[in-house]
């Protein structure tokens, strides 16, 4: 209790020596963080009724899950520990493994990581059995990132090779070679999944799924991949060096710049169809002036910029995108048709309520997609074009004698709209409805 004591004096020195008293598994923590570890490990071994927790003879009001954890720690901390884990009967060890789990899993990141590397290698939480194989299968499962289920699928499968040990009387345990999981930890480390891809650049997904159907970006094709992971993985070294060519080729240029507007607004002032943006990424030389960030870094797309030379361009028709390989499939995304319409998530809803977009699988159909946008045209795209606040939007059109087209949705008739506040027809950029060809889904 003195050591304990130790780690929170106001003496320097004696803290020191407080620390230099603990196993390795703590000293990277805080001294409070310590104290908390410490009461997790003896109310767990408490819980179990784990023989080391025994203490007869104190006095009620002495802290024994304190004391009873301080144990725990100092045997661990000894290349000789003074308490014989041969002499507690397996359910004990179990038992204390089990609520010292429970505690690790409502812990604070650093301090879960610290209680479950305790209970997963330390001496006193396992059998002697069990500790002689430094990789047993829930061990290897944790190192590779996967559950325990998909380790078994890879050792069976003999991706992952290893061999069971153990019977009769004893419990069968599945021992993975270090070689081999080495060998699988290189090639999960490897790959890198389109979500985290995505994030990491600040794309949507669907575009890094594109570039992966392009041949852009190459596919992780590794053994494991099939077993361990249901969703596309891509090469990460294949990935980032074509995405960090792409960010080497734009401009970084300042939020103030007055010549600079963000392509989102370029694109919504276009009109209705779906929006170039992959064109423009994949290529940012090509545009007039080229593409521009206001971001230091990435491809944040709601920091894409273009000059105002080349916003017109855009928006007149004058300039166009070389066609690409790809066309938008028969059914697409609800966040495709947002784009498409120029509109947000609820207007979408309400659409589909409304029946003038019909679902299809998890999305909608493009023929009703397109329907909508011959004939609707969204409250943000027609603000953008007559170049007003959305905010003051919906008064002036009620002042010209315009109408929602549904009631719940901010939608007005296209034709009407563009005649009442003297704007040209927008161009329609529609594409034809090709099944698009998207990388195989992983099974």
């Amino acid at each position: 209790m003195q050591i304990a004591a130790g780690l929170v004096s106001f003496d320097q020195r004696v803290r020191a020596s407080s620390l230099d008293q603990l196993s390795d598994f703590l000293v990277a923590l805080s001294p409070f963080d310590i104290l908390r570890a410490v009461m997790a490990i003896g109310r767990a071994l408490r819980a179990a009724k784990h023989p080391l927790a025994k203490m007869s003879g104190l006095p009620r009001s002495y802290p024994k899950a304190m004391l009873a954890g301080m144990r725990f720690v100092l045997d661990q901390a000894k290349d000789e520990p003074g308490w014989d884990v041969t002499k507690a009967p397996p359910a004990y060890v179990t038992d204390s493994r089990m609520f010292l789990r429970r505690t690790a899993n409502e812990a604070p990141d650093e301090l879960r990581d610290t209680l479950f590397r305790l209970v997963d290698e330390s001496r006193l939480f396992q059998s002697p059995r069990v500790a002689t194989h430094a990789n047993n299968l829930t061990i290897a499962a944790r190192r590779l990132g996967v559950g325990r289920s998909t380790a078994k699928a890879l050792m069976e499968n003999g991706i992952l090779r290893g061999e069971a040990v153990g019977g009769g009387s004893e419990r069968v345990l599945s021992v993975v070679e270090e070689a081999s999981l080495a060998e699988l930890i290189q090639e999960a480390q490897s790959r890198i999944s389109v979500a985290q891809l995505a994030e990491q650049y600040g794309l949507k997904s669907s575009w890094i799924l594109e570039m992966a159907t392009l041949g852009l970006i190459e596919q992780a094709t590794a053994p494991l991949i099939a077993i361990a992971y249901k969703k596309v993985q891509l090469r990460k070294d294949s990935a980032t060096a074509y995405l960090n060519r792409i960010s080497a080729a734009i401009v970084r240029t300042d939020p103030e710049d007055p010549t600079r507007v963000l392509l989102r607004d370029v694109f919504m002032r276009m009109g209705p169809g779906p929006k170039p943006w992959l064109q423009a990424i994949m290529a940012p030389k090509f545009l007039p002036d080229g593409l521009g960030s206001f971001e230091p870094q990435g491809l944040d797309s709601a920091a894409l910029n273009v000059t105002r030379n080349c916003a017109k361009l855009l928006q007149s028709g004058a300039f166009c995108f070389p066609p690409t390989r790809f066309r938008i499939s028969s059914d697409i995304t609800l966040s495709e048709a947002q784009e498409h319409l120029n509109c947000h998530p609820r207007d979408i809803a309400e659409l589909i309520k409304a029946g003038a977009l019909n679902r299809s699988g998890r999305g909608v159909c493009i023929q009703s997609v397109q329907a909508c946008c011959r004939d609707l045209i969204s409250t943000g795209e027609l603000a953008a074009r007559a170049e007003m606040p959305s905010l003051d939007f919906a008064l002036v059109a009620k002042q010209r004698g315009l109408r929602r087209a549904y009631r719940n949705a901010g939608f007005w008739d296209r034709q009407q709209a563009e005649a009442a506040f003297d704007l040209p027809r927008s161009r329609l950029h529609l594409l034809s409805t090709q099944r698009r060809r998207r990388p195989p889904r992983q099974s």
